[in-house]
């Protein structure tokens, strides 16, 4: 099976707000573009009290999940898909995905999939990569993004 996983730390302060209790969260999903992926598929949202976010869906044997923790310390959103994908939807979901949350840094983990890492988006920089065949057939590529367009520094895990 293909899956796409982006792990995004630090992501932008202003947007750590809408994940907060009280705050107004419209429709992530939407708003970063990605409806359109997961079109009639059964979903459970649920905003967490005080602070944080579940998006997930499944159609089928295909699923997508979003996890955000808004904390200004450790912020960090995950998002994870089994939707088969060309190179193409590959790079629009990790694109749309890092021009929303705009996070410091990021780890993409591509299994059995594709993406041109050149055309990261204007601002990311890929700073290290490997690409792997395991034994069981699988390949893995792994590219560690960082976000030179913004001035927030990045923090070690």
């Amino acid at each position: 099976d293909m899956t796409i996983e982006l792990l995004m730390y630090d992501f932008d302060p202003d947007l750590r707000e809408r994940f907060i209790t009280g705050s107004p969260v419209v429709d992530p999903i939407e708003d970063i573009g990605l409806s359109g992926f997961f079109e009639g598929f059964d979903t459970d949202e649920h905003q967490f009290n005080p602070a944080g976010y579940s998006f997930n869906t499944i159609g089928g044997k295909t699923y997508a999940t979003l996890h955000v923790t808004p904390q200004s310390e450790g912020s960090y959103v995950s998002f994870e898909t089994n939707r088969p994908c060309d190179s193409l939807d590959t790079r629009i979901i990790v694109s749309r995905l890092l021009d929303f949350f705009k996070p410091a840094r990021s780890d993409l983990l591509l299994f059995q999939g594709t993406i041109e890492l050149e055309s990261i988006n204007s601002g990311f920089r890929v700073t290290a990569s490997d690409s792997r065949e395991l034994a069981c057939g699988y390949s893995v590529k792994y590219a560690h993004i960082e976000n030179f367009s913004t001035s927030r520094q990045s923090t070690p895990i």
